[in-house]
């Protein structure tokens, strides 16, 4: 009895395990993070959204990369994103056919100035203005620009 218990104790801690892994590898990969001189920072990331076979050889891939601003004490400030849409031939060849910003501010201190976004070849671009107003003085701008680049073989930085 306490043998089967024990066994099936660790299937349960293995398959939890998997679960937990296999369903991070679709959310998030490529992290990169970036510090500035007053203590705050950025953290770029990419997120797969939507993988669609629509031939043999052609994939339609939706990713996302975002780009978040944390303040000094690691609130998130903004977060600027470009989804692209690509169409991918394994091994062959790959076409960014779509790429849209989008932003989130989650400090009322901040302002969205402008974005735009577009594809090209293999790349989907964004840029954005962002200014951090005090007493209706803009004291900072970012103007953050989000490359997601996607390989022959649907890799994506």
């Amino acid at each position: 009895m306490k043998k089967r218990l024990m066994t099936l104790s660790m299937c349960l801690i293995l398959l939890m395990g998997f679960i937990m892994n296999s369903s991070a590898m679709g959310v998030t990969s490529d992290r990169t993070i970036e510090y500035f001189d007053d203590g705050s920072y950025a953290v770029t990331e990419i997120r797969e959204i939507d993988n669609i076979t629509t031939r043999s050889s052609i994939t339609t891939k939706v990713v996302a990369k975002d780009y978040h601003l944390y303040d000094g004490d690691g609130a998130v400030i903004f977060t600027f994103t470009v989804t692209g849409t690509f169409e991918v031939n394994y091994g062959v060849s790959t076409k960014c056919t779509k790429a849209t910003p989008s932003t989130k501010i989650n400090d009322s201190a901040w302002r969205l100035i402008s974005q735009s976004a577009w594809p090209s070849g293999n790349q989907a671009i964004a840029t954005a203005t962002f200014k951090r107003y005090m007493l209706g003085i803009p004291v900072r701008t970012e103007t953050p620009t989000v490359t997601l680049t996607c390989d022959k073989y649907g890799n994506f930085t």
